[in-house]
């Protein structure tokens, strides 16, 4: 989980390598099940996340924004040459997270319980499909 701070709409990556697409598919069927608005993205920022997916590990890189935000980060990073953003246009996680406006206020407690929530459904649907499997 990097970037879960506001918003209610879960962000996830999709670029983590084939181990990864049986947790990508619990992510897309909890999404589903909680009729909860998630974002998937091709191509989704570097994160903590990068040297899991190297060593060959199933992972996902999950976050929360507010719905515009999720879109226009989607934009930025999976839009190409034709996104629609204005030049130099900047999410605004991205001119929050790491910098002084990366404050605690900034933080909304109905994300935090709704990540928490929407995160242990992933790991409990991810935990079903091991069971699953016999492993």
């Amino acid at each position: 989980s990097d970037v879960a701070a506001y918003g209610d709409t879960m962000m996830y990556g999709q670029n983590n390598g084939a181990q990864s697409a049986w947790v990508t598919r619990a992510v897309q069927e909890t999404c589903a099940a909680r009729a909860l608005q998630c974002v998937g993205y091709p191509t989704y920022p570097p994160s903590d996340d990068r040297a899991f997916s190297a060593a060959g590990a199933p992972v996902v890189s999950l976050g929360f924004q507010d719905q515009v935000g999720a879109h226009q980060m989607w934009l930025a990073f999976n839009g190409g040459d034709d996104k629609g953003l204005a030049e130099g246009f900047v999410p605004r996680v991205f001119r929050t997270i790491h910098s002084a406006e990366d404050k605690i206020e900034v933080v909304e407690g109905e994300t935090i319980r709704l990540a928490a929530d929407s995160y242990e459904a992933v790991i409990r649907a991810m935990d079903a499909k091991l069971t699953a499997d016999g492993k």
